[in-house]
């Protein structure tokens, strides 16, 4: 799974290299992940006076808050803002946000059950973001889609589904270099 997100990443930016203005992008994370003790970083890239790209890398970290949790993700996102200048107001994302699970829960007093798949969430973002300063942003967003995953159980078996959710909820600090 991590050479997937290293050759997605890696492709991504190959791809955008010739399109991304110079000296135009900004490092993020996400906060509200951070909270969720799931650290993460990405990078948007200006592509036009109104369309960034962002691709972002988390994963949980050791001890959280469900035990025995393991997901690691990578998200690509295209994002047109309605502003006449990126990383300012209002902005409409498309996303894809795949991820790997192992979860080790307790369901309904049986022990030891053990959840392990992949997900393939691709939907709409929506958001605000605040310039704080020349350099800084503030960035609130909410994204729903569609989850098309694949879940192992030790209890029942696998299965594939397809879900409309949450895709993303953010609460993000950018810093623009230039």
């Amino acid at each position: 799974m991590k050479k997937f997100f290293t050759i997605l990443v890696g492709i991504v930016c190959l791809l955008s290299a010739r399109t991304v203005k110079a000296q135009s992008f900004a490092v993020r994370t996400n906060i509200a992940e951070w909270a969720l003790m799931a650290p993460n970083v990405g990078v948007d890239l200006v592509l036009s006076d109104r369309s960034t790209l962002n691709i972002s890398v988390g994963a949980t970290a050791g001890e959280n808050y469900i035990k025995d949790a393991f997901i690691q993700y990578g998200m690509v996102e295209y994002r047109y803002w309605f502003s006449h200048q990126p990383y300012e107001n209002f902005f409409l994302g498309l996303q894809f946000r795949p991820l790997h699970y192992r979860l080790h829960v307790d369901h309904s007093g049986k022990k030891g059950l053990t959840h392990n798949g992949a997900a393939f969430p691709v939907g709409f973002n929506f958001g605000y973001c605040w310039p704080l300063n020349s350099k800084f942003n503030l960035e609130l967003c909410y994204g729903a889609g569609w989850y098309f995953y694949n879940n192992e159980c030790s209890l029942n078996g696998s299965s594939h589904n397809i879900d409309f959710s949450t895709t993303n909820i953010g609460l993000s600090i950018a810093y623009i270099l230039k």
